[in-house]
């Protein structure tokens, strides 16, 4: 972290200068792709090729990836080789002179998909939806196994325990006022 700001301090004429500008537009070596320094540039450009570093990107890294927040990337999606750099040095001039087709082209190069592409819906939520169907049933029937074949029949639930413990609270005469004792007359042997 600290060889990141002593580096980041060496070299703070362009940072400046961009602080300082008051004009909302900036010239082409204003931007990103004039400030990889050597180090910076040995660093990025084994992972993106020759795609050119057009921007600040999502966190200042040089990756491509199509996010609605930060509609613009830091590098262009594709490698300005053959056709692609006929179309650069043409978009240089009037674009008026640029055929629909090769303004998509252009399109395509720097950015993979539109907005409307990469946000359309992908129905990811039918598989999350099922995978929690799915774990429920399972939990169900792993339950019901359980309950069925794994754990002994509750010996407390029978009718002849629950009639031996009447008769044992009766013996002991357990609950004289609101116990099972008070519902049962011990003079006549009966229940009131």
């Amino acid at each position: 972290m600290s060889m990141q700001i002593v580096r980041k301090l060496g070299r703070p004429a362009p940072q400046m200068l961009r602080l300082l500008s008051t004009s909302a537009a900036r010239k082409e070596a204003d931007t990103r792709s004039a400030l990889v320094y050597p180090e910076e540039k040995n660093h990025f450009y084994p992972r993106i090729g020759d795609r050119k570093i057009v921007g600040y990107g999502r966190n200042g890294q040089a990756d491509y990836e199509d996010v609605r927040d930060y509609p613009c990337p830091a590098v262009q999606f594709q490698e300005d080789k053959g056709a692609i750099l006929a179309l650069r040095e043409k978009e240089l001039g009037d674009w008026s002179a640029l055929t629909l087709d090769e303004k998509k082209t252009l399109y395509r190069a720097s950015f993979c998909s539109t907005y409307s592409e990469f946000t359309a819906k992908t129905g990811e939520w039918k598989s999350i939806l099922a995978a929690v169907f799915t774990v429920g049933t399972l939990t169900a029937l792993f339950t019901l196994f359980t309950h069925k074949y794994v754990y002994l029949p509750c010996r407390t639930s029978t009718e002849e325990w629950q009639a031996d413990r009447i008769r044992m609270a009766i013996a002991e005469r357990d609950g004289p006022v609101h116990g099972v004792s008070s519902y049962y007359d011990f003079e006549k042997k009966q229940w009131k």
